[in-house]
């Protein structure tokens, strides 16, 4: 989340970074005058989607500290050792829990 202060009522505003990115490039976009502003758009459009489409998904961030805590209580409890490569992936943490959960 980022904070914007917003200029007419001077309150702070949370705001999903993914939001403000894609303002920040509509604003270049239309800034731009005629066969400029197509082209630019026309190359990042693809990226600035997969940039957003990844920023909002929760399965693309990290695992949270409580999630973290209990794949290690599921590991101490059934024996088995959490994969190296889960310990950075919800998706892989919570299959690794589901599966040796007891």
């Amino acid at each position: 989340m980022l904070s914007i202060i917003d200029s007419e009522t001077g309150l702070a505003i949370q705001v999903p970074i993914a939001v403000h990115v894609e303002c920040a490039f509509r604003r270049q976009i239309m800034a731009l005058q005629g066969s400029k502003a197509n082209d630019f758009a026309e190359r990042l459009a693809p990226l600035l989607s997969k940039a957003l489409v990844n920023a909002m998904d929760p399965e693309s961030k990290p695992p949270t500290e409580q999630e973290i805590r209990q794949a290690a209580i599921v590991s101490a409890k059934s024996g088995v050792a959490v994969p190296q490569e889960a310990w950075s992936s919800k998706v892989l943490l919570r299959e690794f829990m589901a599966k040796n959960l007891t």
